[in-house]
């Protein structure tokens, strides 16, 4: 049971901690995944972090058809077809009971809520490696921002503790709720897709006004800022997209950006929770990323990849 005391701005839900990373940010990383999301870009490679709510995933191939989920779900969510369990998600409540009454980990709970304290103290048991590599902590997600006060208070609390923080971010966030963590953020991984809006929307669901407009802020303002774009065959690889994205980098004075190759390496996560992977692409060539790198640098960026 949660603590009534704790006050809601304390607490967030976080779908895991993963420790000793190497990619997201400066030497050796913790990174805070958060539930949540403005966006619905149809390669994303985490769909359990979409919803902002506790999800239940269901991994199949771990089942047993021992079915104990089914006789303890107290709302008939659950159903076996072919030996196989489904759930009807509509009657989910929740509860975790199949959770418990699982013993393979077929059945578990997508994120958890944690408080602000509880996130510290497992990340800060990190600290050697931290000191060691000028490493820290990444939230990452998701998209962070979309709880904004538990995040404002847990890079508050890491920052008073002298921990690097970085933020990983999509960008679609007021900014107000940007300029409440910016003092509180080291570094912010700042994601690109599309420099068309029209495609953009197309592709992620949203438009890109306000996540171009919170880029430039940022690097305004003297954030220290590095951008990444997800390189995807036949959605931003056009040298019409690229030449408009490395004018804008310029113009706004961010001097490079990543390229991070598409892959579909969480094709197999949707089904997990009552989704489908329905996106179609390619993993970019050497020569194609090689390509997009010249056509960048053509335009006074440097391109890491």
């Amino acid at each position: 049971m949660v603590n009534s005391s704790i006050s809601n701005c304390d607490r967030g839900i976080v779908f895991n901690i993963q420790r000793y990373s190497l990619h997201d940010g400066d030497g050796i990383r913790t990174i805070v995944f958060m539930k949540g999301c403005p966006l619905r870009c149809a390669w994303c490679a985490n769909p359990e972090s979409q919803a902002a709510n506790i999800e239940v995933s269901l991994k199949t191939i771990h089942c047993i058809g021992c079915r104990s989920c089914e006789v303890h779900c107290p709302h008939q969510a659950i159903r076996f077809l072919d030996g196989k369990p489904t759930i009807a998600r509509e009657l989910c409540t929740v509860c975790g009971n199949c959770e418990q009454a699982c013993n393979t980990g077929a059945m578990s709970l997508m994120g958890q809520e944690m408080t602000v304290e509880e996130v510290f103290h497992q990340v800060i048991s990190d600290r050697p490696f931290f000191d060691a590599s000028n490493g820290g902590v990444t939230f990452s997600g998701g998209e962070p921002l979309m709880q904004p006060h538990f995040l404002k208070n847990a890079l508050r609390r890491f920052h008073e503790a002298n921990i690097s923080t970085v933020l990983e971010t999509c960008g679609f966030a007021s900014k107000e709720i940007l300029e409440s963590v910016q003092s509180y953020v080291d570094t912010f991984y700042f994601d690109i897709k599309l420099m068309d809006s029209e495609m953009h929307k197309k592709f992620t669901s949203v438009s890109n006004e306000r996540i171009l407009s919170n880029l430039a802020y940022l690097q305004r303002t003297g954030s220290r800022v590095l951008v990444r774009m997800p390189f995807i065959p036949g959605v931003n690889d056009s040298k019409e997209n690229l030449v408009a994205t490395g004018m804008y980098l310029k113009k706004i004075d961010i001097p490079e950006i990543q390229l991070l190759p598409y892959h579909s390496y969480g094709a197999s996560k949707y089904p997990t929770v009552g989704r489908a992977y329905k996106f179609h692409s390619h993993v970019p060539s050497t020569e194609e990323m090689e390509n997009a790198r010249k056509i960048l640098v053509g335009c006074g960026v440097k391109v890491k990849i």
